[in-house]
């Protein structure tokens, strides 16, 4: 599991708090909900690279964290994404171009999200660099700043 970009497969890295599922909640209810996911470090064409990928904050009104699954986040709009500041980073961070991610399942304190997208890789040359990327992982939740105890963090 973890990201597959531009056919270069890196694994998620589970050992930093920047690796996340993060929940708000407000009087018992879920209210908002965003994930940051950074990978191992690995050869991208030729660079030793560490992409990471972050979806801020989603509004929901929702009484169970469980009501998450088969939630979709998506984005098909590079103005979207620059006005939410959901970001790919490979050597800068870069508006997503277009996304579809769902959450599969919540378990174990644990949500595990599937899916893909187009993303840049690099605009500071031209014509800038696009790739598609396809993503598979289970991310720690974290609804308060004691749940990175959970997982050793």
């Amino acid at each position: 599991m973890g990201l597959i970009l531009d056919g270069i497969k890196f694994e998620l890295n589970t050992n930093t708090r920047e690796t996340a599922f993060f929940v708000e909640t407000e009087n018992g209810k879920v209210t908002k909900y965003g994930y940051d996911i950074s990978f191992q470090p690995g050869d991208f064409h030729g660079e030793k690279v560490s992409p990471s990928l972050i979806v801020n904050d989603i509004k929901i009104n929702i009484k169970d964290i469980n009501k998450l699954k088969n939630k979709t986040f998506f984005t098909f709009t590079i103005i979207k994404s620059l006005l939410r500041e959901n970001l790919f980073i490979v050597w800068e961070a870069e508006p997503i171009i277009r996304c579809r991610i769902t959450v599969m399942e919540i378990k174990n304190d644990k949500a595990h999200l599937k899916g893909r997208g187009r993303v840049y890789t690099d605009t500071s040359v031209k014509p800038r660099k696009k790739a598609n990327f396809k993503l598979d992982c289970w991310l720690p939740i974290i609804s308060d700043v004691k749940d990175w105890e959970k997982f050793g963090l």
